[in-house]
């Protein structure tokens, strides 16, 4: 509640104010009710007589008269085209680089128009459409499959001294097998050959054992020939390369259209946007 009072009162006064000035006893006695006994210590006469008093009109004339002096600098905010160096912070002996964000500007550009319209020939819709293993041998031929079987038996003999002894046909069990596993999920693939969770599709088809070893062994390219970190020709997916290779050629083959279906992305990755 007092609160409140103090607050109208300083309102009152301010209105007031803007009118004629209040002096110091006036101010006092309306706001706090300040005996006339107290009031002789606010007096305008210890401020007329002291030297370093300045009244608001000398104020005034004081800023506007007075030139920036030479004792202080006005620091400027630099410019974006102005190169900032690079903040570091130091932990014992190691520096550590932080990054500085960076401030980006809105610009008015204007909007090329592009022709979207359609410019190849028109493609009828077959009259049979193939199987889904149609479509999947499309990329993944007996070409490529030779391919992996060439490197799984070559990185086999290479690492163990063994000969995997795989085939093409074989090779074709395993990776149905693998797309069932992606399907049916268990906590580990093994369970699909034990008793109690055993899954026929899988077990019937291949062995357990046999299954770990060629997945230990399967390959795409031969080790011996890769270059090293920092080589000439050095490539990240020379493990893959050849695959990668193979299914863009044939993704290339085909025919374009006007219509296309955009799946969302599979493969795991770091980049920022999908």
């Amino acid at each position: 509640m007092w609160i409140v009072l103090m607050a109208e009162s300083y309102d009152r006064l301010k209105k007031r104010a803007q009118n004629r000035r209040s002096d110091a006893e006036e101010a006092a006695k309306y706001i706090f009710d300040i005996p006339e006994d107290m009031l002789s210590d606010l007096s305008d006469d210890d401020d007329d007589n002291d030297p370093d008093f300045l009244s608001p009109e000398d104020l005034d004339d004081v800023d506007a008269n007075t030139e920036p002096s030479d004792d202080y600098s006005v620091e400027t905010p630099p410019s974006s085209h102005q190169q900032q160096p690079e903040p570091t912070a130091s932990t014992g002996k190691s520096k550590k680089k932080l990054k500085v964000q960076e401030k980006f500007g809105w610009r008015k550009v204007e909007i090329k128009k592009v022709d979207l319209s359609w410019k190849g020939e028109p493609r009828q819709v077959p009259g049979i459409l193939e199987t889904p293993l149609k479509y999947f041998q499309k990329f993944f031929d007996d070409e490529l499959l030779e391919l992996i079987v060439e490197q799984s038996n070559l990185f086999a003999l290479q690492t163990e001294g063994c000969n995997l002894c795989l085939t093409v046909e074989e090779l074709k069990v395993f990776m149905s097998i693998i797309l069932l596993l992606g399907v049916i999920k268990v906590p580990y693939y093994r369970m699909h050959w034990e008793a109690a969770t055993r899954y026929p599709k899988i077990s019937d088809k291949m062995g357990r054992q046999r299954f770990a070893k060629i997945k230990r062994f399967l390959h795409f390219n031969d080790n011996s020939k890769a270059k090293k970190s920092g080589e000439q020709g050095f490539d990240k997916l020379y493990k893959i390369r050849p695959v990668l290779g193979h299914i863009r050629s044939k993704f290339l083959e085909v025919t374009p259209e006007e219509n296309h279906s955009i799946d969302e992305q599979m493969i795991l990755s770091r980049g920022e946007a999908a």
